[in-house]
């Protein structure tokens, strides 16, 4: 089967799984209603529109949304009350709560599409119990305002340190620097997220290029937008997001060292009161209806090889889905997590100009 008619029968499974056609797994017949912890109103929108329907019509349950600043913050402040029954998290976020007892876990034959993801991509605790679903991935690559620069200005990573990039850039929050920027940074000078300490040197020196630091996703929007910088490292669905509503000046370079992956995951944390119904809600999302019905709302990248891009995505990402993926590269979030906060602090420190 060539590409062309796998796009066409991955439109047929949408179009079919929109009917009723697209076979799922049995689950639990309940009354629930779920409360998923969610960090952005958009997130709420998408999953809103692209999960929730087809979960509600499967198994009974319903899903209402909560968005907070900090999804992570806001399970550990209301660990094991009950408070949320899903949450929205990246994968250090999910790792970080698991090692505080936060979250529920799985066994892995609760999940029989598991075995589909590539092992780099499940996440589990030391004693393999599963402790949150994969949902789907973006990536972090350099955002531009194509007004002003244009792609090839930024073959390399370490292109940002040119100095004719002084008060021309915009750079996240440290928290965010010391987990994104320095792994990515390390990768592009031939090392690992391991070891930092070349990395350490190259951001120090792309710092001193920085306007500011992004406060918000919205920030950084407004910034390049307006050009008041004309690049900075930024997450792909966010440009993709703002060209759909008409920045078309907007895009997304991917340098040549690569891209970082940026994974997004569900978990259910610890107390729920609806613990089956949440575990059918990660099984749910496994499924290729609701993750086709997502790439046509968010162009993120499965964690299931098996579900590729439709055919909107492949032309709006202008790549198909094996070549983006070669160009992305997927750190160990453990190690990252061992230490996130020493390296934030370090961050902390060339952002004061220390």
């Amino acid at each position: 089967m060539n590409r062309r008619e796998t796009l066409g029968l991955l439109g047929s499974i949408a179009l079919a799984g929109c009917a009723g056609g697209l076979s799922v797994p049995a689950f639990a017949r309940g009354g629930a209603t779920l409360r998923f912890c969610s960090n952005a109103s958009a997130v709420s929108k998408v999953w809103g529109t692209a999960y929730t329907p087809g979960y509600a019509e499967q198994t009974g349950n319903e899903v209402t949304f909560a968005d907070v600043p900090n999804t992570a913050a806001a399970i550990m402040s209301t660990r094991g009350r009950g408070t949320y029954d899903l949450g929205y998290f990246t994968y250090i976020d999910v790792l970080t709560l698991a090692k505080n007892d936060a979250l529920e876990t799985f066994d892995e034959t609760d999940f029989p599409r598991l075995k589909n993801i590539p092992p780099r991509y499940q996440l589990r605790n030391a004693e393999g119990k599963v402790i949150g679903i994969g949902a789907y991935q973006a990536w972090y690559g350099v955002a531009y305002n194509k007004s002003a620069v244009q792609a090839s200005d930024f073959k390399s990573w370490s292109d940002l340190a040119d100095p004719k990039w002084k008060g021309r850039l915009a750079l996240n929050r440290p928290m965010w620097t010391a987990v994104y920027d320095l792994s990515i940074l390390a990768h592009a000078l031939g090392g690992d997220e391991g070891d930092v300490t070349q990395a350490v040197e190259l951001f120090r020196r792309i710092a001193a290029n920085a306007l500011t630091s992004y406060s918000s996703n919205s920030h950084m929007a407004q910034l390049l937008t307006r050009q008041e910088i004309v690049a900075g490292p930024y997450y792909s669905h966010r440009i993709f997001n703002l060209r759909r509503e008409g920045q078309t000046d907007l895009d997304l370079a991917i340098p040549q060292e690569g891209a970082l992956a940026l994974p997004y995951a569900i978990a259910v944390p610890k107390g729920t009161k609806n613990r089956e119904a949440a575990r059918d809600f990660l099984r749910y999302i496994m499924e290729p209806e609701p993750m086709l019905k997502m790439s046509e709302l968010d162009p993120v990248i499965s964690m299931d090889p098996t579900i590729k891009f439709s055919a909107r995505q492949e032309k709006e990402v202008g790549m198909d889905y094996e070549t983006l993926l070669s160009k992305i590269y997927m750190p160990d979030w453990a190690l990252i997590d061992q230490h996130w906060k020493e390296r934030t602090g370090t961050c902390e420190k060339i952002f004061a100009g220390v």
